[in-house]
């Protein structure tokens, strides 16, 4: 099962942070997308924002359980969301297999792979990936003021 490690309000500038860690397994993982869109629409962020969030978090964790730990070894997933007014910021930290973002055109529909991060290129207003040492860093970001529906 997924946990919520912790919660925080910061006055300052607006920033909420919200820190959540998943071990490597679908199911977990299915569950952590639900909570997570109910968490985000209690902070009264708008449910067409929320589903596009638990979505790419989805896609991205089953990514990384399926070619980042190859689905063996029980490991941690980290998730932090850094929340303003203006945007909702996502990190996933993993320690699986490096990897290089695709770049360019993604979406074949005859191919297997690549669907995941077409869906993420267009639901995200900005994707950053870092290695560091042996942490996978790949923070979505997601403009709050944007978004109609």
């Amino acid at each position: 099962m997924y946990k919520m490690l912790q919660t925080h309000s910061l006055s300052s500038k607006e920033i909420s942070i919200i820190a959540m860690k998943i071990k490597n397994n679908a199911t977990d993982c299915e569950k952590l997308t639900q909570s997570l869109q109910v968490i985000l629409e209690n902070l009264g962020i708008k449910k067409s924002i929320c589903f596009k969030i638990s979505v790419c978090i989805g896609k991205t964790i089953n990514n990384i359980i399926k070619h980042g730990y190859h689905s063996q070894l029980i490991r941690t997933i980290r998730i932090i969301f850094y929340m303003k007014s203006s945007n909702i910021r996502a990190e996933i930290m993993d320690s699986g297999i490096t990897y290089a973002p695709p770049t360019g055109e993604l979406l074949n529909i005859e191919e297997e792979n690549g669907r995941g991060w077409h869906i993420l290129k267009n639901w995200t207003d900005e994707i950053i990936f870092q290695r560091r040492g042996s942490i996978n860093r790949l923070t979505l970001i997601y403009q709050l003021d944007n978004e109609t529906g």
